[in-house]
């Protein structure tokens, strides 16, 4: 007689890096997860990228942390972890918080609007910048660095962007 105990235990993932919310300008981007199972070991886990299994690794440890290395484009994306125990029951556990990454490659395209570049302002203290942005992503900062002349080191001002475009004014005559 061969007596066979049912394993009903889900396999549970804790997940690491990247953190929710993260900005990446590479393209390859290691996700971190910690799996355990409290009857079994793990078969595998996959990783789950906008709810579609993107790659799936059989070299896990169980209790540690492991990692998967993946190529994406340019975009916002959603990620969870999904791991199978390797019981007869082969039970599929789920971290059900998707975490968000940002991949953001490509740099954004910066058109001074005013001045005109390499003008002299003569007459008036303060000047408008103004500089329209494109950019796939949302801006987060933009500063501008600028001489007031050609023997001063260079200065910043932070910009507000406002439907990518984004504004300052410098007073020009202060040192």
């Amino acid at each position: 007689i061969a007596i066979r105990m049912n394993d009903t235990d889900k396999p549970s993932i804790v997940l690491g890096n990247p953190v929710n919310g993260t900005f990446t300008n590479s393209a390859n981007v290691t996700f971190f997860f910690t799996p355990d199972d409290v009857s079994s070991g793990i078969a595998n886990c996959s990783l789950v990228v906008n709810s579609t299994i993107n790659q799936t690794s059989t070299a896990i440890a169980l209790s540690q942390e492991n990692n998967i290395t993946t190529t994406l484009s340019d975009r916002l994306y959603a990620w969870t972890v999904n791991c199978t125990d390797d019981s007869p029951d082969h039970n599929i556990g789920t971290n059900t918080t998707e975490k968000i990454v940002i991949v953001d490659t490509t740099n954004p395209a910066i058109t001074v609007k005013t001045p005109v570049n390499n003008s002299y302002i003569y007459g008036s203290a303060l000047q408008l910048f103004s500089i329209n942005v494109s950019e796939s992503n949302s801006i987060k900062n933009a500063t501008l660095y600028y001489k007031r002349n050609v023997v001063t080191d260079f200065s910043s001002s932070n910009l507000s962007c406002l439907q990518k475009v984004c504004n300052t004014t410098v007073n020009l005559l202060t040192t």
